[in-house]
């Protein structure tokens, strides 16, 4: 059976996992293999949480303030995740590629006996900058996975993005927010770090331009492989979609993602998990290589 692993995206893409079919093959990314290895103990860069009592909040916690908005820091997250029976493992890596511009990198690799049908990696990378505004803006966007690649560039000059998604190419006009889907994900862990509302979004996917519509769900306390966390849970889902994602988000370690759960209708296909965190201190102490977009 060929399962679907891919859609340990969100993130990751964590937050691609609400629109991927429980069809397609085992779709994220894995570390390159110039990259620094993952730290050991998750719990060595985190602050573990002591209580795992669970509390629910009907009101989404939003704050009048506007934060300034300050560079991304770099980190390394490794996540597991389980689709029915099958095992895949996703590394994502955000690093600096020069003075202005920044690299999102992810990868996956099925584990187990899952390698037996997918032994090679998939990849997904993003690329942005820092806008004269301050802003995250996106620049270009890459998916390998051998079946259905695909490819974006933006340009927000002439307010358009130009794609390729497995053999067809378009020139698409898009708002000048507009983001591929691994930025989104870095966007909306900023807003829950600084503890801002969650807001429809505009993203350039499978080459065409979608709505996004997120649905604040409660604040729980979640356990994982790297630790105990106090949460913001949202659910992601695609504007007229039947396919959405509930997302466990960490204010503690800047808004990311430790539980992504896809779901079609009431029907959970899919669960990721943080297993290890390597923070900023960590991967500038080590070297760490910043990984290539395919």
């Amino acid at each position: 059976m060929r399962a679907s692993l891919a859609l340990v995206l969100l993130l990751f893409s964590p937050l691609g996992w609400a629109d991927k079919p429980a069809e397609t093959p085992f779709d994220d990314p894995v570390a390159p293999e110039s990259a620094e290895p993952v730290a050991g103990p998750a719990t060595e860069t985190m602050a573990p949480v002591v209580d795992d009592a669970v509390t629910t909040e009907t009101t989404s916690p939003v704050s009048d303030n506007t934060p300034q908005i300050a560079p991304p820091t770099p980190f390394i997250a490794v996540y597991s995740a389980r689709i029915s029976a099958a095992r895949g493992e996703t590394t994502m890596t955000l690093m600096p590629a020069d003075d202005t511009r920044y690299r999102f990198h992810s990868a996956t690799e099925a584990r187990g006996l899952a390698r037996m049908l997918r032994s090679e990696p998939i990849v997904e990378c993003s690329e942005f900058s820092m806008s004269r505004g301050g802003e995250w803006q996106a620049m270009t966007y890459t998916y390998r996975d051998g079946r259905k690649d695909s490819d974006i560039a933006f340009d927000f000059d002439r307010g358009v993005a130009t794609t390729r998604y497995r053999d067809e190419s378009g020139v698409l006009d898009v708002p000048s927010k507009t983001t591929d889907r691994l930025l989104e994900q870095l966007l909306i862990s900023r807003a829950i770090a600084n503890d801002e509302a969650l807001s429809t979004r505009q993203v350039v996917d499978r080459g065409s331009l979608q709505t996004i519509e997120w649905q604040f769900v409660g604040k729980e306390r979640v356990r994982v492989d790297a630790g105990s966390f106090e949460t913001v849970k949202y659910r992601r889902q695609r504007e007229g979609s039947k396919r959405s994602s509930l997302i466990w988000f960490a204010p503690a370690l800047d808004g990311l993602p430790v539980r992504i759960e896809q779901y079609r209708l009431d029907d959970r296909q899919a669960r990721a998990e943080l297993k290890r965190y390597t923070d900023a201190a960590t991967i500038q102490a080590r070297g760490t290589v910043t990984p290539v977009c395919p």
